[in-house]
């Protein structure tokens, strides 16, 4: 549909790519739609990890319903915790939206996270062409109201080495092991809640 640049304090952190099934330049048009959609950024620098939470977060809270971030707030958390790491030069990172599988993030062609909702989709994408853009030049970009082609011939250049397709997969093992470290912890907390029985005299 669109590519357009994002940068922060003059310099260019990624280019972001809008894919519709059918072209369209009404923002309302293609929020509201259920067609399946992909948002897709390719890194020109780098991000902390911090970095990364900090502007989608606040993105999202200036973009999107109140409603909408409630309904979303577990997903859109899970999926920001699944970055374990900062984002290079040449990372791929995709929001996928399928409205039989719901939303996927994969970073590199790792998968982070499967199956959320689509409200949560919906705020990434309010975030790109919400009422507060990062610019109005970037909105009218990935609504396909300028041309951007140069930026698109740039974006479809831009690979993972292998080096960071393997540092992204070790972020999937951290995850897991916080995870099953939550559940274990839960589960001692339940145990502990229950009361002990008294061993009775004979």
């Amino acid at each position: 549909n669109g590519t357009a640049s994002f940068s922060e304090l003059g310099k260019q952190l990624y280019l972001g790519t809008l894919f519709l099934d059918t072209p369209n330049q009404s923002a309302n048009d293609i929020l509201n739609s259920s067609q399946k959609k992909r948002m897709e950024l390719r890194f020109t620098g780098s991000m902390s990890k911090r970095r990364w939470g900090q502007t989608w977060t606040q993105s999202i809270a200036i973009n999107s319903p109140r409603e909408t971030m409630v309904s979303a707030a577990d997903d859109l958390s899970a999926t920001l915790s699944a970055f374990q790491g900062n984002l290079e030069y040449g990372d791929k990172v995709i929001i996928d939206y399928d409205p039989l599988y719901g939303t996927n993030v994969s970073v590199n062609g790792v998968t982070l996270v499967k199956d959320k909702s689509s409200a949560l989709f919906t705020l990434f994408l309010s975030s790109w062409i919400g009422p507060v853009p990062p610019s109005s030049q970037f909105k009218g970009a990935i609504l396909g109201q300028a041309d951007s082609k140069n930026d698109y011939t740039s974006f479809l250049a831009l690979t993972p080495p292998p080096t960071r397709v393997s540092a992204v997969k070790e972020w999937g093992t951290a995850l897991k092991a916080e995870e099953e470290l939550a559940a274990a912890e839960a589960l001692a907390e339940e145990e502990a809640k229950k009361p002990k029985k008294k061993r009775s005299r004979k």
